[in-house]
């Protein structure tokens, strides 16, 4: 099992994909997993430092998320992934904006915690 963030690039762009991928898969399907199935069915390393976190700190603190709420903004992103790279512990992806409302930020959050610490988000 993986902890932590990950210690190379190859790594870093695995980790984000695997969880786009699985975020996108399910919710295409209507009715997807409520937040506890996806508890269970996202990677530990990416669901355990949401534990314990408070709505407070999340106020205080613009870079954090509540669990619920980064997985609503996930399901319903607006966006379509249209191509990405890391390079280094750089991440650049290409996002295809597909409604007037729209938010980047639970991917730029899921980037960071897979082990990028510079993103770029290109928007067509």
């Amino acid at each position: 099992m993986i902890t932590g963030k990950a210690s190379n690039a190859d790594e870093c762009l695995r980790r984000i994909k695997e969880i786009v991928e699985l975020i996108a898969e399910e919710s295409s399907n209507g009715t997807g997993p409520n937040d506890d199935e996806w508890t269970a069915r996202l990677p530990s390393w990416f669901t355990a430092p949401f534990q314990g976190r408070t709505i407070e700190q999340v106020l205080e603190d613009k870079t954090l998320w509540n669990y619920g709420s980064w997985l609503d903004a996930m399901r319903h992103r607006g966006w379509q992934w249209w191509s990405s790279s890391c390079a280094g512990d750089s991440w650049s992806a290409t996002l295809l904006r597909e409604d007037d409302v729209y938010s980047i930020e639970p991917l730029i959050y899921l980037a960071r915690q897979s082990g990028a610490s510079s993103v770029d988000v290109i928007e067509i």
